[in-house]
């Protein structure tokens, strides 16, 4: 059986992957979707052709952790375009890199103000609450995420961990994890194994 420590390790790499997952999905400018996407739901045909070419390159030095040069190629993105929440959302994630918490969570605030149909913004709230000790807002922002969009996977795991290990609501852990299991082209065996866990200490 699956220890607390082993669970608290999974907990760090579901965190990193998290970082990594919203670094690409708010990485190249697209035409919105239903949720807003990673454009804050801007039309980017209006968009100049210069300004995809500099997100483009900021993404690129965010990438090669080139974090101070893309921090300034996304700063001018976002002045130039206000409206679009990506920008935001990668600027967080390079202030997370770079242990800057304080200024992550300003440009997470900015991202969801900007477009409330993110749900990144919102989840990646979530994960800054929970490294606070802040359970019952990380929860908040978790669900805030899943409302917007019941099929966003990282929130839906990290919800389940945080109700796993910091809530004890491990009926509701259970719920998350099996969701989160559905939502994958094929089943993570870890969390499958999280899954077990609970289903035998919940008999």
């Amino acid at each position: 059986m699956k220890t607390f420590f082993s669970r608290k390790s999974s907990i760090r790499l579901a965190g990193l992957a998290l970082t990594l997952l919203l670094a690409a999905c708010s990485g190249a400018p697209q035409k919105p979707s239903n949720n807003g996407g990673a454009t804050g739901g801007a039309d980017l045909s209006q968009v100049p052709e210069g300004a995809r070419n500099q997100y483009a390159a900021a993404l690129r030095d965010q990438k090669a952790r080139n974090f101070g040069s893309a921090l300034k190629k996304f700063q001018g993105v976002s002045e130039d375009y206000p409206q679009l929440s990506g920008p935001y959302i990668n600027m967080g994630i390079i202030y997370m890199n770079t242990d800057a918490p304080d200024q992550a969570q300003a440009m997470f605030e900015k991202a969801v103000s900007v477009n409330g149909l993110n749900p990144e913004g919102y989840s990646l709230l979530g994960y800054l609450a929970r490294r606070q000790g802040k359970f019952a807002e990380a929860e908040e922002y978790y669900r805030k995420a899943i409302a917007v969009d019941g099929s966003y996977a990282p929130a839906r795991l990290n919800l389940g961990i945080t109700y796993d290990l910091y809530m004890g609501k491990l009926k509701e852990a259970l719920e998350q994890y099996q969701i989160y299991q559905s939502l994958q082209a094929q089943p993570d065996d870890e969390v499958n194994r999280w899954i077990v866990d609970l289903q035998s200490r919940l008999q």
